[in-house]
């Protein structure tokens, strides 16, 4: 099971640089930006809640559930992110 979460993170990774290269096309766009930032919190979030690594995070900060409120907050601001997305009139600015 800990290795769907880094399969999925490594598939959110690739599709944020794979927009990432229609965003370096056109940088004024705001639904590119957010979709980008998107997909790079998703898969940050799915690498901080990955059993092996939330452990580790635990033991290097010495601290419990640090990996698990960094990697909720990460998902908290990717759903926020795709809301700005979906907020705009037409999808793209």
């Amino acid at each position: 099971m800990t290795h769907a979460y880094y399969v999925l993170a490594c598939l959110c990774f690739a599709g944020g640089l794979y927009k990432v290269r229609d965003l370096r096309r056109d940088p004024t766009s705001l639904a590119l930006r957010g979709t980008c930032s998107t997909l790079a919190l998703l898969g940050l979030a799915f690498v901080t809640l990955a059993p092996a690594t939330r452990l580790a995070i635990d033991q290097w900060t010495g601290l419990e559930k640090v990996a698990r409120w960094l990697g909720n907050s990460a998902t908290l601001a990717a759903g926020y992110s795709i809301r700005i997305v979906m907020a705009l009139p037409d999808g793209s600015a």
